[in-house]
């Protein structure tokens, strides 16, 4: 019946009459969709003799009535102006009737939809006629040009079949009248190519280098070059945020990426839009590169890695991540230097930056400059926040305040927000433009939080929130010995009273997830502030009944200056000691149980040190001297 339908259709044409087979599936293959759950939209074997291809619809007794799926046409288009008739080659073993509607969204041209139906006997192979003047599904005759074509296998000449019919439906040879030709625009072009102004890209999660450098071939053009690091994350990457325009996935959702590595690897990469407040669905793809140089490599955003979805719309940065497998992240992490080059997609908006006369802001009649998009400056503080008690050393680990020493902060602000030290009432303070997520490392290693029992921070935020978002300070140490996430969260829900005061968190940890190694400190917020003020972030131990004179305690300590050895002892057990420095640096600690240790002190440096211990609920401290 197909090898008919052609001859009959060549026959036609060389009369004169110039309906064409327009797609027979089999060539390069055209874009077809299934939707509203239709079971499967595959081409495949001719379901006779298999010589040739066919497009097979199967249905879905759990999708909607309206199930069906998609052709675009990839030569021409269809021209049913003149003759709206289109003919259609179908295979069946079921009597049943097929809905048809052409559209044409692709070219957008003034064709209004049309839909049809024909009646299919279940005898095999069978030409049907659809003729687009019937008004269904609300529309009209065919009176243009159409760029697809959607079939529906559930009808039933007046209606969708409820229940839906279980059947398998083959389509071919889709004969009409040539409309124009179909061109797809090669609109691809160079975004980012790193040989002009340096566009902002970060290192993230431990990445050891993210620079932009000189092409490691022959050295005349400029690259990204990124270093992974064996002590970062296993997602671990850098993020390029574009400088002249959105990348524009709408239509095409390829990215083509020149990358060079001489060790074979697979790139992750993720498109998201933050600076510029798309509603563009973040979306991830990886692609392999075989480690011979430099290479071209597409990634097709469409391929729903990472919990993401597919793109459909314009994005403001790429992320790459170089240790990624294909499956998951290395671990270990590999060793690898990575070049990126030459972004190349279709350009979307061209990205505006706001900027002011003299760099004060308009509508700011102080005239200061205070930064970011043009407009009234925000509201500040002209106060600093109640400075914290004061406490041992050893009794906090301090991330960020002037009361206590730092545990150091590196990678401040990832992710949209940003974070920048600034004055406030002669206190150094975090100013904060949030995005949804801030956080900084720790000192390189993480760091022993077990003593500590509770946690403190101070904010100040403007009045630019809705009422009743959250923002959320965490403690991560990314796993537990359980394979939890190893975070502690607490939500501060913001109030119309909170606005513009220094306002204080200060709540117990928990102790469902381990504190030994904590890595980072992160904030993830809800609430669109657009800045805020942070002081004061520290874990600290609660005082308890400490003592400083030892001998109400019965402890002795010996001897003193020490060179070898620190004996102590009590008439009541000991549970524990640590020595620190006087820094408030734990270098030692003990678990003793019993009532008097000997404490091997030949590996400390010469100087002061205090030792702190605890019996019962009672903590003591004391001093000694290693010579």
């Amino acid at each position: 019946m197909k090898k008919i339908t052609f001859l009959l259709a060549f026959l036609i044409s060389s009369l004169g009459y110039s309906q064409v087979v327009l797609e027979d599936f089999d060539g390069t293959a055209p874009s077809v969709s299934g939707f509203e759950g239709l079971a499967s939209a595959t081409i495949t074997a001719d379901p006779v003799d298999g010589s040739n291809t066919a497009l097979e619809l199967i249905t879905s007794t759990t999708g909607q009535g309206w199930q069906g799926a998609e052709l675009i046409m990839q030569s021409n288009l269809i021209d049913l102006s003149t003759d709206n008739t289109v003919e259609i080659d179908v295979y069946a073993t079921t009597a049943f009737t097929m809905f048809a509607k052409v559209e044409d969204k692709v070219n957008a041209t003034a064709s209004a939809a049309s839909a049809a139906d024909e009646a299919h006997t279940g005898s095999g192979w069978e030409t049907l006629t659809f003729t687009f003047n019937e008004s269904l599904d609300g529309t009209g005759v065919a009176n243009g040009q159409y760029s697809q074509v959607a079939f529906f296998p559930n009808w039933n000449g007046s209606g969708w079949n409820d229940p839906v019919i279980e059947i398998t439906v083959n389509i071919d040879n889709i004969t009409a009248i040539a409309g124009d030709a179909i061109v797809v625009p090669s609109s691809q072009v160079v975004l980012e190519d790193f040989d002009g102004t340096a566009p902002s890209v970060s290192g993230f999660e431990g990445l050891a280098s993210a620079t932009i450098t000189a092409d490691p071939v022959d050295g005349s053009n400029t690259a990204l070059e990124l270093i992974t690091s064996t002590t970062g994350q296993g997602w671990q990457g850098a993020e390029l945020i574009m400088q002249s325009n959105l990348i524009d996935l709408s239509t095409d959702n390829t990215v083509k990426i020149d990358v060079y590595a001489t060790t074979a690897f697979t790139m992750f990469a993720k498109v998201e839009d933050k600076v510029n407040a798309t509603a563009s669905a973040a979306s991830a793809a990886d692609e392999a590169h075989t480690g011979s140089g430099w290479e071209t490599l597409t990634f097709t955003f469409n391929e729903s890695l990472d919990g993401t979805g597919v793109a459909n719309g314009q994005y403001s940065q790429v992320a790459f991540f170089p240790n990624w497998n294909g499956s998951g992240w290395n671990d270990p992490v590999i060793e690898i230097t990575v070049n990126i080059d030459n972004i190349t997609a279709i350009a979307g908006d061209a990205i505006t930056v706001d900027t002011c006369s003299n760099g004060i802001q308009d509508g700011d009649e102080t005239g200061i400059d205070c930064g970011g998009s043009c407009g009234p400056c925000p509201a500040e503080p002209t106060d600093a926040p109640t400075t914290p008690v004061t406490r041992n050393d050893w009794d906090v680990i301090s991330i960020y305040s002037d009361a206590y020493t730092s545990t150091g902060l590196t990678n401040v602000a990832w992710d949209d927000s940003e974070a920048t030290e600034v004055n406030i009432a002669s206190n150094n303070v975090l100013k904060v433009n949030f995005g949804n997520f801030l956080g900084t490392d720790l000192t390189t290693g993480g760091v022993d939080a077990t003593d500590m029992t509770h946690f403190h921070m101070d904010y100040w935020v403007a009045d630019d929130f809705t009422e009743g978002q959250v923002f959320n300070p965490k403690l991560s140490n990314h796993a537990d010995s359980a394979g939890e996430t190893g975070a502690k969260l607490y939500t501060v829900a913001l109030g119309a009273e909170d606005s513009k005061k220094w306002l204080s968190l200060d709540v117990e940890l928990g102790t469902d997830f381990e504190r030994n190694n904590i890595l980072q400190f992160l904030l993830t917020t809800s609430a669109t502030v657009n800045v805020g003020y942070m002081d004061n972030i520290y874990m600290y131990r609660a005082a308890t009944a400490s003592v400083s004179d030892n001998e109400l305690l019965n402890v002795s300590m010996y001897p003193n200056p020490a060179s070898y050895r620190l004996n102590i002892s009590a008439q009541s057990t000991i549970k524990s000691a640590a020595i620190y420095n006087l820094l408030g640096e734990k270098l030692m600690s003990l678990e003793i149980n019993k009532n008097s240790e000997s404490i091997n002190v030949s590996n400390l440096s010469s100087g002061i040190y205090l030792i702190r211990y605890t019996m019962d609920n009672v903590t003591g401290t004391a001093k000694f001297i290693k010579e």
